[in-house]
């Protein structure tokens, strides 16, 4: 398991599943937003490379794509579909973290709950973390890297176990419902004690 840092929360899908696409099989699912200098970067391509070489073996596998993208390679694919570019990723790199079944949910403080509880308790506490757990707020959160391959498509994706809310207020935390800062002037360095992930486990 990878465990990233102070990421920007994206396109979050947490508490209801959601369609990427018309065919597609209804996931939770988010996109973490982090600077290069990260220091889960190096992690997650490293177990993209591991995981693509065990699954497709030495000569291919290596070949794969990572599930972590460049900003500018985002709006690039953006431009050719038609679609208008996405400013709040320019110096960033995002990865995109998908779940079929349930997460893990944490607040700051530790408190958590799979988001698919049903008891009192973890309905109030989901209460809170659908307050907090909105896009441009800065998370942690846990995931698989894993190789797929079937019929229709193969590569290298990452599979959302668990995101732990760690503020809105501050450094790096990004508008995203309206008026996005550049990264460069908005995505400074967090200062949040990141997570063991025992919350998020």
């Amino acid at each position: 398991m990878t465990i990233i840092h102070n990421a920007v929360l994206s396109f979050p899908h947490l508490f209801q599943k959601h369609k990427a696409t018309a065919t597609a099989e209804p996931k939770f699912s988010c996109q973490l937003l982090v600077r290069p200098d990260n220091p889960a970067v190096q992690q997650i391509h490293q177990a993209a490379r591991e995981a693509a070489i065990e699954k497709f073996g030495p000569e291919m596998g290596p070949r794969m794509p990572s599930p972590l993208k460049t900003g500018e390679d985002i709006n690039h694919a953006r431009a050719l579909k038609g679609k208008p570019p996405r400013p709040e990723l320019a110096g960033l790199l995002a990865i995109t973290a998908s779940e079929s079944v349930c997460l893990r949910l944490a607040m700051s403080d530790g408190r958590s709950c799979l988001n698919t509880d049903t008891d009192p308790a973890s309905v109030q506490l989901l209460g809170e973390l659908k307050a907090k757990l909105r896009a441009g707020v800065i998370v942690n959160a846990i995931f698989d890297i894993y190789a797929f391959k079937v019929p229709a498509n193969q590569g290298v994706t990452a599979g959302l176990r668990g995101v732990q809310f760690v503020t809105d207020t501050g450094p790096g935390v990004m508008d995203l419902g309206g008026a996005t800062p550049l990264a460069a002037d908005a995505f400074a360095s967090v200062e949040a004690p990141p997570v063991d992930g025992a919350s998020l486990m």
